[in-house]
Order: structure tokens, then C-alpha cells, then sequence
């Protein structure tokens, strides 16, 4: 019998310890206490630093000429018009209530997308509107989907893919100016023919 009381004082005592470990242990352990101890010094200070919002002229620097360099219309050796290309990858929706797009591999924050390039509100579907000024055309794009501004063409990114390697074999074959017989021609024709049936 004293054994059993015993028994049930340690058991009391396990468990009275264990619920006021469990209230006062949000306390001790926060995220950002576990983010400082899986990250060194120098990503703590990065991110620290870009969570506050401080940029260096040449992060700025850096941001306006990536803007610069999206597509715009250049003509090619042979006189034709090189396509204008948009793959949207990804929307992220920021702790400040931001968003954070991706295209053609490239982050843009909100407010400073292309001139032709802006969010469909609400943005909860990641939904982009991208405006051709020449045609004055509208294209809406979801993530994952890719505009070629110039034909028009919208595809989703496995469909622009094939395409994509199949005018890249024929290029070849054509850089190669090995004898191609008519039958092989026909083939690459019929398949991006099928390809943009598919899309359309």
C-alpha cells in the first residue's frame, strides 16, 4: 500500500511538472531563437538585414538593370522578329502582405513589375495580366503557363517545352546541312502542328 501511494505522488508530480513545462516552453523557445540556431552569423545578418528592409545601392543597382534586361523585340541576322517569351514560375504572398512574382526566371516585387506587366486582383490565384502594346492584346497567365507575346501562343510550360525541342532538333538539323530527307521534315512539322492543336 505505501508503495502504491508512492507510485501515485510520483505520477502526480510527473504530470503537474509536465503541464507547467508545457505552458512556460513557448516562452523559452520562439522561431526566431530556432532560426538564430540553424543559421550561421552571416545568413543571420543577410536575412536580418533584408527582413528590415535595407538595401545597398548595389542591390538596388542590381534590381534596376535585371528589369532592363527583359525581352523586348530584337531583330534577328535573317530579318525576322525574335519571340517574345513569358514564362510566369510562381506567385509567393510575403510576411508583409507583399507579393513576390516570378518571370522568366527572374523575382519582381509588386510594384516594380515591366511597364506591360501587372497583378490580377484578387492575386490569390496568382494570375498575371500581360499586355502586348502592338496588337493592343491582353494576355491573363496562371503559374506554370507560358506567352509567346509575339505569335500569341499561350502554353502551359510542358507544352512549350516540346515545342521548344522541337524547333531546337530542326535548328540543328538545319546547322548541321547533313542531306534531311523529306519524310524526317514532314515528321517535325506534323509534331509541332499536333503540339500547337493541342494548346489552342
Amino acid at each position: 500500500m505505501y508503495l502504491n501511494n508512492n507510485r501515485h505522488k510520483i505520477q502526480a508530480i510527473t504530470a503537474i511538472t509536465t503541464a507547467v513545462l508545457a505552458l512556460l516552453w513557448p516562452s523559452f523557445v520562439s522561431a526566431q531563437s530556432l532560426q538564430r540556431l540553424f543559421s550561421t552569423p552571416a545568413l543571420r545578418a543577410e536575412l536580418d538585414r533584408l527582413r528590415n528592409g535595407s538595401l545597398h545601392p548595389e542591390s538596388v543597382t542590381e534590381i534596376l538593370t535585371d528589369i532592363a534586361q527583359l525581352p523586348n523585340v530584337t531583330e534577328l541576322d535573317n530579318g525576322e522578329l525574335e519571340d517574345i517569351i513569358y514564362s510566369v514560375g510562381g506567385a509567393m504572398l510575403r510576411s508583409d502582405g507583399r507579393y513576390t512574382v516570378w518571370i522568366n526566371n527572374q523575382s519582381y516585387d509588386q510594384d516594380n513589375l515591366p511597364e506591360n506587366i501587372q497583378l490580377l486582383t484578387p492575386f490569390n490565384k496568382g494570375q498575371l495580366r500581360i499586355h502586348d502594346p502592338d496588337s493592343n492584346v491582353s494576355f491573363h497567365l496562371k503559374p506554370g503557363q507560358v506567352l509567346n507575346l509575339t505569335t500569341g501562343q499561350l502554353y502551359e510550360s510542358y507544352q512549350y517545352r516540346a515545342v521548344a525541342d522541337v524547333v531546337d532538333e530542326s535548328e540543328i538539323v538545319r546547322e548541321q546541312e547533313l542531306p534531311v530527307r523529306e519524310e524526317d521534315v514532314q515528321v517535325l512539322i506534323e509534331q509541332a502542328q499536333e503540339i500547337r492543336d493541342i494548346t489552342q
